[in-house]
């Protein structure tokens, strides 16, 4: 799906792209990200985690000094990754805009499960900031707040029918 605003174009996908596909694909959007010769793109991904007790991590990396320096400015609410493997179509992005000279920001955060809620919300406060857009996370918190409850919850009765397994296997 694509979304466009004044002059903020948002692409999504839910689908993870197949390896044999992804540079045709990639091919496919560089071509479109070319013709419409943006000022910057953003990459959004998540990572495998921990169990987050507040605020998501945020990792990113830039191939861009102007990027690197908005995002420096950001002081330490994100890390840039120093090591590391970035695959999938945010390399394959990042390579062939590198290529192109468009500037390109990878952001990456953390999160031990998806779809995950309260990540999303810490990753578009940072949007916000990066584009000078006031983004309005509040309904996502809740909502993220309410899913994870439920997880827990969730969680707490699989390791209690855990205990009640090991506990009538040792009766018998």
């Amino acid at each position: 799906r694509i979304y466009a605003k004044d002059d903020i174009v948002l692409l999504i996908s839910e689908l993870i792209i197949p390896s044999p596909l992804l540079g045709e694909f990639t091919k496919v959007i560089t071509e479109w990200i070319k013709s419409i010769k943006p000022r910057e793109l953003i990459l959004l991904a998540s990572m495998s985690g921990l169990e987050v007790k507040e605020e998501h991590e945020i990792y990113w990396i830039s191939t861009d000094e102007s990027l690197v320096k908005k995002v420096g400015e950001l002081g330490d609410k994100i890390t840039k990754l120093d090591e590391g493997v970035l695959t999938g179509i945010s390399s394959s992005l990042m390579m062939e805009c590198a290529g192109m000279n468009i500037p390109i920001l990878s952001l990456m955060v953390e999160t031990p499960y998806i779809p995950d809620a309260l990540a999303s919300a810490t990753l578009l406060t940072i949007i916000g900031k990066l584009v000078g857009k006031d983004i309005d996370v509040s309904d996502l918190k809740n909502t993220g707040k309410k899913i994870e409850d439920k997880y827990r919850e969730m969680l707490d009765q699989l390791k209690k029918g855990q205990e009640n397994y090991k506990d009538m296997s040792q009766i018998s």
